[in-house]
C-alpha cells in the first residue's frame, strides 16, 4: 500500500477497525433501523443511533490520517482505535446510503513551523492558538498580539515588512 493512499470508505474498512462482536451488534443495528438521524462532512460522519435499550447515542467517526476514531455517548466502552457497535453501525448506514465521506489525502510533506502554520485556515490557526495557550498559560498576556501575528495573512506580513522597509 502507498503511504500516500488514503483510506477508501467501504464495509471492509469499517471491519478494519471494530472487533467482530462490534460488527455483529452494529449489523443488528443497522437492520433493525437504530440509526436515527445521520449528516456527513467531508472526513467524518455523525448521527444518532439507538441502544438496544431505545436510548439515542450521539455517535461520530472521523477519518484521522489512515485510521477511523469514533466517540459515543453511549454505555460502550470500546479498545483505543476501536469502533463501538453504534460507530460501526453508523458508519455501515453511511457506506450503504454512499453518503459524501471519504478521506482527505493525507499530506506528510515536511514543512517548517512558518509554512505550516501559513498552510492552515483561519480556525486551524485558532486552535492552534488555543492550543498554545492552554500550554503556557504565561502567555495570556501577549494574547491579543499573539492573535494577531498568528491569525495575519502571510501577505499582509509581507505587506507590513514592506511599508515597514518603505518608511525607513
Amino acid at each position: 500500500m502507498n503511504d500516500r493512499m488514503a483510506v477508501v470508505m467501504d464495509e471492509e474498512t469499517v471491519y478494519a477497525f471494530a472487533d467482530d462482536t462490534e460488527v455483529t451488534e452494529g449489523r443488528t443495528l443497522l437492520a433493525d433501523g437504530a440509526v436515527i438521524e445521520a449528516e456527513s462532512e467531508p472526513r467524518d460522519i455523525c448521527g444518532l443511533v439507538r441502544d438496544g435499550s431505545g436510548a439515542a447515542c450521539g455517535v461520530w467517526v472521523r477519518v484521522v490520517g489512515r485510521e477511523l476514531t469514533a466517540e459515543c455517548d453511549g454505555s460502550c466502552n470500546p479498545a483505543s482505535g476501536r469502533l463501538c457497535r453504534h460507530a460501526v453501525a453508523l458508519s455501515l448506514h453511511a457506506v450503504e446510503r454512499g453518503m459524501s465521506w471519504q478521506a482527505v489525502p493525507v499530506d506528510d510533506t515536511r514543512r517548517t513551523p512558518g509554512e505550516a502554520l501559513d498552510a492552515l485556515t483561519a480556525g486551524g490557526k485558532a486552535a492552534v492558538l488555543d492550543r498554545l495557550l492552554d500550554a503556557r498559560p504565561e502567555l495570556f498576556a501577549e494574547a491579543d498580539q499573539l492573535a494577531v501575528h498568528v491569525l495575519a495573512p502571510p501577505a499582509r506580513a509581507e505587506l507590513t515588512a514592506l511599508q515597514e522597509k518603505t518608511a525607513s
